[in-house]
């Protein structure tokens, strides 16, 4: 499990925790930003072009 904080362009952060290592959910967040162009984070809806920065905060059983 991992726990992503997603920083948005307004100063604003966002956390969820997330299945998985952090290259995988990085990952699967790459491509839906890619394709979609937004990501629901901790129940909002996030455009891409809003995400300043994105970076685990923790991991377990890593």
């Amino acid at each position: 499990m991992t726990r992503i904080e997603v920083e948005l362009i307004s100063g604003r952060k966002l956390k969820q925790t997330f299945d998985g290592s952090f290259t995988e959910v990085f990952a699967s967040l790459n491509q839906l930003m890619i394709t979609n162009g937004y990501l629901m984070i901790a129940g909002h809806l996030v455009a891409a072009g809003q995400i300043k920065s994105l970076h685990p905060i923790a991991a377990e059983g890593v």
